[in-house]
């Protein structure tokens, strides 16, 4: 399915296509009620595609954006099924995929909005799994948006009598702070810390690889960063160190001493 430009789908205008995967596409559109534009992502309506459970991740995608009201996530509007096609509004956001290497006084300013936001998920019992540079979007002011809830999670108060569900939750919190310190490591970089196989590895495979470390320089820069960020974090200090060792164990380097 492909919107023209300029066609209506319920009350926005068409812009122009901005994203596709494989059960759906994001579109740039104007909300003329409001007088903004937003982003459009509708699931595709073709049989075999809108299974109970691509629906059921849909929504729940839509329930998590709605609860989460932070400044480092972007506005959910509306959610809905508009002629046969389940959709989700939020903001549309003008800027584009973060890229490396960054130096260390921007890294650590991107560490700290990601890390809020990070943060302010897991407050909620929600973890995000797909954490990645591409899924982090710098804004023309230097706001740090994460984005891309499609495989999010929530988890409810149940969990702490649920051992099954209580481990799992770990294992994504977990996930989410590793694929944050490689999301920072490649940033830093300007590359991932080794070649992934076409075949996906799990994380935790991935960090048990032998690594080779980056030029001195590019080490001296994740050592800067981990400085600066025991200094100027707050009550996010724990996952952003957390992440940010990660990094810094994958350039090779010994961890440095942070209370200096």
């Amino acid at each position: 399915m492909t919107l023209a430009p300029n066609s209506r789908f319920s009350s926005y205008i068409i812009i122009e296509q901005i994203g596709v995967g494989a059960t759906g596409e994001v579109y740039r559109c104007q909300d003329p009620t409001h007088g903004r534009d937003v982003a459009l992502k509708i699931l595709f309506p073709e049989t075999g595609v809108q299974d109970d459970e691509t629906i059921a991740q849909f929504r729940q995608e839509a329930a998590i954006m709605s609860s989460l009201v932070h400044p480092n996530i972007p506005k959910f509007y509306e959610s809905g099924f508009e002629t046969g096609v389940h959709y989700i509004v939020s903001e549309f956001l003008e800027g584009e995929p973060l890229r490396g290497p960054i130096n260390s006084s921007e890294l650590i300013k991107i560490a700290v909005q990601v890390a809020a936001g990070i943060s302010a998920m897991h407050d909620e019992g929600i973890t995000h799994n797909d954490l990645k540079r591409e899924n982090l979007i710098r804004t023309s002011d230097g706001c740090v948006k994460i984005i891309d809830f499609g495989v999010a999670e929530r988890f409810t108060t149940e969990i702490a009598s649920d051992s099954i569900q209580s481990t799992r939750w770990r294992n994504q919190i977990r996930g989410d702070r590793n694929a944050f310190g490689l999301t920072l490591y490649e940033l830093a970089t300007g590359r991932v810390p080794f070649e992934a196989p076409e075949a996906l590895r799990t994380l935790s495979e991935l960090l048990n690889n032998d690594l080779t470390p980056p030029p001195p320089e590019t080490q001296v820069a994740v050592q800067d960063a981990l400085k600066l960020s025991a200094a100027e974090v707050g009550r996010h200090s724990g996952l952003l160190l957390t992440a940010m060792s990660i990094a810094f164990s994958l350039a090779g380097a010994p961890d440095p001493d942070l209370k200096t």
